[in-house]
């Protein structure tokens, strides 16, 4: 069962005054195509999660989630049972955090969705989850792009550095056609941190 998705969204206080200057500092950022981006990445984590395999994702999260995330798969896949879910909509965003260091800009939303969510054994039966009723959850995502980069955030499935399809991201990260290393947030909004409810108000 679900634990916080009904408390309040923890909002820094400076969170609305630090969008407003990372804006200033990019005009090209706009909110809706930012929500865009988070969409494209819930999508594609989902498909990835379902396929039991990396691919669709890896070109949006970091090297250190990619790496937390194949750890999942292999523990999932040596107990003989296979996570899946079905139907996944955001239902709302909400704004948690924005930070900037030297780096790099930091952006946390709360994400708010729904999914059938079910876990398999090998025979297919099902073990934990249900396959008839949605599950309703939210959770503290955390994207980070290059302090030095601007631009709109993209979903349309393109390298940020060449527009060759994101489908040539190899799983280091790297665009097979220009080489770059998309997955380092240099280019565009990358996946870095994904924080349960009670987790993230306990380190707030």
């Amino acid at each position: 069962e679900e634990v916080g998705t009904d408390w309040p969204t923890v909002v820094d206080p400076n969170a609305a005054i630090e969008l407003d200057a990372l804006c200033a500092r990019d005009p090209a950022f706009a909110w809706p195509a930012f929500e865009a981006r988070v969409a494209a990445v819930f999508s594609a984590f989902h498909v990835s999660w379902s396929a039991q395999d990396l691919r669709a994702v890896r070109p949006y999260l970091s090297d250190n989630l990619y790496e937390l995330q194949q750890y999942w798969g292999r523990a999932y896949h040596e107990q003989g049972r296979r996570k899946q879910t079905e139907n996944a909509v955001i239902s709302a965003l909400h704004l948690a955090r924005v930070l900037r260091d030297r780096y790099f800009d930091a952006v946390t939303v709360r994400v708010f969705a729904s999914c059938l969510d079910y876990t398999t054994n090998a025979r297919g039966e099902i073990v934990a989850g249900d396959r008839a009723r949605p599950r309703a959850y939210s959770e503290y995502w955390t994207f980070i792009r290059g302090s030095g980069r601007s631009g709109t955030p993209r979903s349309d499935g393109a390298c940020p550095s060449c527009g060759a399809p994101l489908t040539g991201i190899n799983m280091a990260g790297h665009c097979t056609h220009c080489n770059a290393k998309v997955t380092s947030g240099e280019f565009d909004w990358v996946l870095s941190r994904i924080e349960q409810d009670e987790v993230y108000r306990a380190i707030t």
